[in-house]
This record gives structure tokens, sequence and C-alpha cells, in this order.
């Protein structure tokens, strides 16, 4: 992960790269299912039809 994120002209906000360690430890240590709910809620908007 250090290689990647260390790669030429790559910029990243403290913030923006915790987040990104954060996801990719839970898809490593095999709890995606457990964090996805949480994560998507942040995201997640209703819909009306036009």
């Amino acid at each position: 992960m250090q290689l990647r994120v260390k790669r030429p002209g790559m910029s990243w906000e403290t913030a923006g790269l915790n987040g990104i360690l954060a996801l990719r430890s839970f898809v490593l240590a095999d709890r995606w299912h457990l964090a996805w709910p949480s994560f998507a809620a942040n995201f997640r908007q209703k819909v009306r039809a036009a």
C-alpha cells in the first residue's frame, strides 16, 4: 500500500488517506459486510420519481 500511495505526482490529504486505509483494512480483514451499512448510510439519499 505504501508504494501505491507514494507514487510520483500523488497527493493525499490526511483525512482522505486515513479513509482509504480504513476501507482497505475492512476488506483485508473480511469485515466489509459489517462496515458497509454504516458507510453507505452517509451517502444514501431518497430519490423521487419526476
